[in-house]
């Protein structure tokens, strides 16, 4: 199997990951000696090692004449760079003692770049602004890589029925794939760098200061809802929120659908069934929270409509943040939210969970087949956007949502398993599968996941890459087949 692979391209790949992600961290270098902090050391040392290390793959790469990938070496390199990724960027955690234990290190830097937004750090408040820094950078450095890997390498791989360009070859050829997945990253990352930008501008105009309203952008954009303040967003104005509340609704949409909007296409965006079933299920959903809250939880109307807005797009959109606790609620209003965690975002968008996407395709399928038990002899296709798709794109869309919940069911049992109540087991794992952050139970949004024993923390870091690699991958690379000339 090793002979099969093209292990020297790999190494090139995953070094230049790893160059790329020692410059982002030498950032945080510029708060530490602006502050004179005492986390220097270990972000000189975090840098230098995620260095060196691109370059001894760099050396070991040395002779490489190919430069295909199959598609067996394009899932390695998946899961191999955010693997690398997360364990390097767990590094400043660890050295700077603010966050004591590698396995509370692994799972704050997994949850960054995978945008979940989960954390294990009880006070983030008492951080020095260095590690403040680096932890929002991570989810904004993850929704970059997100990007390409759901809008470009997912699909070509066809992976869970996320296909917005296809191939018919099992070797993916740098001379074909590589330009088309830089041209869509210039594209996806040009949009999300100015949303960055907007949110950040839209935001100093309110109260926030400028390392404020960067970190709050980072994490809108991303959907990763890290907060450098304890309680998320509800101590900042209603003005703050609301501009939060729009760009995470703008983030959980398709950014291929964002570019069409760019470009004037409007026809197309209006006519894509995934864009109006997500505006859909947000409306509906947004009625149905204000209505409890206003007769089961003496809410004014503009109260009630103002918290339902924005926690029904936080939770959708699986960004996380939040400006009160929902665990407060009335069961049926947090009960909402709980169910709202299995739809997740649109398609090619930095959000996560199951997507809106295959929840469409996935009523189809059934639809069809309630018809064709009362008309047997009709003709009846699958169609998308008024397109015909043929049975290929049913199977990956289906093994996706069965794996999904079939991983959902084992981890919550698991979790529960060491003593934590079912209600909390369910919420930290959809909620880590989703890339949300907060759950229900125990793990709601005013509660970190710190409480939890060793064993519930490593299988959430698991459901955190699973979920972001789009399930398949990581079952694919646990198959003997898989590992098969």
């Amino acid at each position: 199997m090793i002979r099969s692979l093209n292990i020297r391209y790999i190494f090139i790949l995953l070094s230049k990951i790893l160059y790329t992600e020692a410059v982002f961290m030498s950032t945080s270098l510029i708060f530490a000696f602006l502050n004179d902090e005492n986390t220097i050391i270990p972000f000189v040392f975090s840098v230098s090692l995620t260095a060196f290390t691109g370059l001894l793959l760099q050396l070991f790469s040395i002779g490489n004449k190919s430069k295909d990938l199959s598609t067996k070496d394009t899932y390695i390199v998946l899961v191999l760079s955010l693997l690398m990724v997360c364990g390097f960027g767990a590094l400043p955690y660890l050295l700077s003692q603010y966050n004591p234990g590698i396995a509370n290190s692994f799972f704050e830097s997994i949850s960054g770049f995978t945008t979940t937004g989960s954390s294990v750090i009880q006070n983030v408040e008492i951080l020095p602004q260095s590690i403040l820094w680096w932890r929002s950078l991570t989810q904004w450095i993850g929704g970059l890589g997100v990007l390409v890997v759901v809008a470009a390498i997912l699909p070509f791989l066809k992976v869970g029925g996320l296909h917005l360009f296809s191939t018919d070859s099992n070797v993916l050829s740098s001379e074909k794939l590589m330009p088309r997945i830089k041209e869509t990253a210039k594209r996806l990352w040009f949009i999300y760098i100015m949303l960055t930008i907007s949110e950040c501008i839209l935001l100093i105009c309110g109260e926030m200061n400028i390392f404020e309203s960067l970190t709050f952008a980072f994490g809108t954009v991303s959907s990763g809802g890290f907060s450098i303040k304890n309680g998320s967003l509800a101590g900042y104005s209603q003005y703050s929120q609301y501009i939060v509340s729009a760009f995470m609704l703008v983030s959980g949409l398709n950014f291929v659908l964002l570019y069409h909007i760019l470009k004037g296409n409007f026809k197309k965006v209006i006519k894509d069934e995934e864009l109006r079933v997500f505006a859909g299920v947000i409306i509906i959903a947004i009625i149905l929270l204000s209505i409890n809250l206003i007769v089961q939880n003496s809410k004014t109307m503009y109260d009630a409509v103002r918290l339902s807005v924005f926690h029904v797009i936080s939770i959708i959109s699986s960004t996380g943040f939040s400006t009160e606790n929902y665990m407060g609620w009335p069961i049926l209003g947090w009960a909402l939210l709980f169910v709202l965690m299995f739809f997740g975002a649109c398609s090619g968008s930095t959000g996560g969970g199951i997507r809106i996407i295959r929840h469409v395709l996935s009523f189809k399928i059934l639809k069809n087949n309630l018809m064709r038990l009362t008309h047997p002899k009709a003709i009846i296709t699958l169609s998308l956007n008024h397109k015909k798709l043929d049975d290929s794109a049913v199977l990956p869309v289906l093994s996706f949502i069965i794996l999904y919940f079939f991983t959902f069911v084992v981890a919550s049992l698991i979790i529960t398993s060491t003593n934590i109540d079912i209600e909390t087991s369910m919420g930290a794992v959809i909620s880590s599968m989703g890339g949300i952050g907060p759950g229900i139970g125990m793990v709601g949004p005013t509660n970190t996941y710190a409480h939890l024993p060793l064993i519930a923390k490593v299988v959430l870091s698991i459901c955190m890459i699973m979920g972001r690699l789009e399930i398949l991958p990581i079952y694919l690379l646990m198959s003997i087949g898989f590992w098969k000339n």
